[in-house]
């Protein structure tokens, strides 16, 4: 039997290749003999860079940038393809919310600063293609630290520049403020062949009800006044770029960075868990599969919006391998998906929160649970 192991990450419990890991150790206890191919995925957000990494066979790189909160120093990881010329990013590497110790946390003091250090590594090392995978920011700065770091001045009401070598960045409190954008340094890295990709796979505007600001700010620790602030500041941000539509499905990813690196550095946006299937040529080993396991932290209404889960659902809906999520929790809704709803093909579902232990107990000890349920899993679906 040949089973594809083809996991994301779950939250603040087990990387990609963690979980993936784990689920060899389930199937090895219930079929020793199984051929195991580990894919370990994600998409877009934390976990991207290793995925890409450890298919491809490239090189990831450190270099130490500002942290989400000006004052802030981090290590951070960036990733280089074989072809060395495209590299790697995850916005959560220096702009991450779980860079913030929860009491810290305020989208209206946080930057992307640091995202935009690490793209302008990667250019001086000779990279042109310059991906950047986004999710669990605790930003809502519209991508303007990220492109203020990479040369793009902005002039405010008082009469102050904020530009690369500023020590001040740009962060969501600033939005409001913006009197002009020089975006003339793009065009430079444009003459120089340098394209940017954002790669998510949230559908969200970049402001209203279901922008950035109001579905995303509160989990940033902004308080109701504070979601008023940003998306205001985030409108503002977008009546200076009228060539750009804020409107459009996945600008409000990342605190509306999308729209930034769109709107502000001509980038381009793809979704994040195609992206990382085609570079690990998810297809070709599909096809060498007789099932496919895969899972994520909770399978809910948003799984099926790009997801990780329904990402590899529906890639392996395009031949035969049936496929089975194994994940830390599910909805009700989400446990009726197998066999029923078209929208996403899954032959059966499986959660550690089955197990009957505690939320705390499951983190603190996720890959000995997700091993568990792996076992259980492959036993049930053999007996079948």
């Amino acid at each position: 039997m040949r089973i594809l192991i083809a996991p994301d990450g779950f939250k603040e419990s087990m990387s990609p290749a963690q979980a993936a890991s784990a689920i060899a150790r389930g199937v090895a206890r219930a079929c020793p003999t199984a051929e195991i191919d580990l894919c370990p995925i994600a998409d877009g957000s934390e976990g991207t860079v290793e995925s890409i990494i450890r298919a491809t066979g490239g090189a990831t790189c450190t270099a130490s940038v500002r942290g989400p909160l000006p004052e802030m120093q981090v290590q951070a990881t960036w990733g280089v393809l074989p072809d060395r010329t495209t590299a790697i990013i995850e916005l959560p590497a220096a702009a991450g919310l779980a860079l913030i110790p929860r009491e810290s946390r305020n989208p209206l003091r946080t930057t992307t600063f640091g995202v935009g250090e690490l793209a302008r590594t990667a250019i001086d090392r000779g990279c042109r293609t310059i991906i950047i995978g986004l999710g669990g920011s605790s930003t809502c700065d519209g991508g303007c630290g990220l492109a203020q770091a990479l040369g793009v001045h902005f002039t405010l009401d008082d009469g102050r520049i904020l530009d690369e070598l500023s020590e001040e960045t740009m962060t969501g409190a600033h939005l409001q403020s913006i009197r002009a954008i020089d975006t003339s340094s793009v065009v430079h890295l444009s003459i120089r062949g340098v394209q940017f990709v954002a790669a998510n796979d949230v559908t969200n505007p970049l402001f209203g009800p279901q922008g950035a600001a109001f579905i995303f700010g509160p989990q940033k620790g902004a308080s109701p006044e504070d979601v008023r602030r940003l998306d205001r500041g985030l409108r503002h941000l977008a009546s200076l770029l009228p060539d750009a539509d804020p409107d459009a499905p996945g600008m409000g990813a990342a605190g509306g960075c999308t729209f930034g690196i769109t709107a502000l550095l001509g980038g381009t946006l793809r979704s994040g868990i195609e992206l990382v299937l085609d570079t690990v040529d998810f297809e070709k080993r599909l096809k060498n599969a007789d099932l496919v396991l895969t899972g994520e932290g909770r399978l809910d209404e948003q799984s099926l919006g790009g997801k990780a889960v329904s990402g590899v659902a529906a890639a392996a809906a395009r031949g035969d391998a049936p496929v089975i999520a194994l994940v830390g929790d599910a909805t009700p809704e989400a446990r009726q998906w197998p066999g029923t709803d078209e929208r996403i093909k899954l032959d059966a579902i499986y959660a550690i929160s089955d197990l009957g232990y505690s939320i705390e107990d499951s983190m603190r000890h996720a890959p000995t649970y997700l091993a568990q349920i792996a076992e259980i899993a492959l036993r049930a679906w053999s007996r079948d």
